[in-house]
């Protein structure tokens, strides 16, 4: 993923963009966090995490990380496994899902709900994080939840804004618009 994302970083400042702003929706949230707390690229001038998670405490369905398992394994990787939590048809690839089973805990409990010095204490560029009002992945809570953890770290990130995307669920379907309308007026007030 570190390598995806900092080539798609490299392409687009070939295209002239020398300030970059990173937008990962559900587990692309974590993939963009992830590597900007690793890599720290001076490119990135904002995260936009969509519908991300925040609190590392729901455990790792065993069935669903023993047929990842197998289907890495057998070379297949990018096929997809159901997610059986979710109240609408969800699919993760099994890569995907052993990248997340997997990831360290400074990963896992990115915002430091539950442990100190986490990775969100690397990111110094603004963060803007949101859900739909409409999903059963996060709320108003939830985003409570990420800036009271993410202050309480010993070096917490530079600026953190969160708001609610009324009427959308998870994949934001009809809502385009109004999550066009947040990021660009975040984007200029940073």
């Amino acid at each position: 993923q570190t390598t995806d994302i900092s080539a798609w970083i490299g392409f687009v400042e070939s295209r002239g963009f020398k300030k970059i702003i990173l937008i990962g929706h559900s587990a692309g949230a974590a993939a963009v966090r992830e590597y900007q707390s690793e890599e720290q690229d001076i490119r990135v001038a904002g995260l936009v995490l969509a519908s991300g998670s925040v609190d590392s405490s729901p455990s790792i369905d065993s069935s669903q990380y023993i047929q990842a398992a197998s289907l890495l394994a057998e070379g297949k990787g990018e096929e997809l496994i159901k997610d059986p939590k979710r109240s609408f048809p969800s699919y993760i690839s099994a890569a995907t899902f052993m990248d997340i089973a997997n990831s360290p805990l400074e990963y896992k409990d990115f915002f430091g709900v539950h442990t100190p010095n986490t990775g969100i204490t690397k990111i110094q560029c603004p963060i803007l994080a949101f859900y739909g009002t409409d999903s059963d992945v996060g709320n108003e809570k939830t985003l409570e939840l990420l800036k009271a953890s993410t202050q309480k770290q010993s070096k917490p990130p530079i600026n953190v804004t969160t708001t609610m995307i009324k009427g959308a669920e998870h994949m934001y379907m009809g809502k385009e618009v109004q999550v066009a309308d947040v990021i660009i007026k975040w984007i200029s007030g940073i």
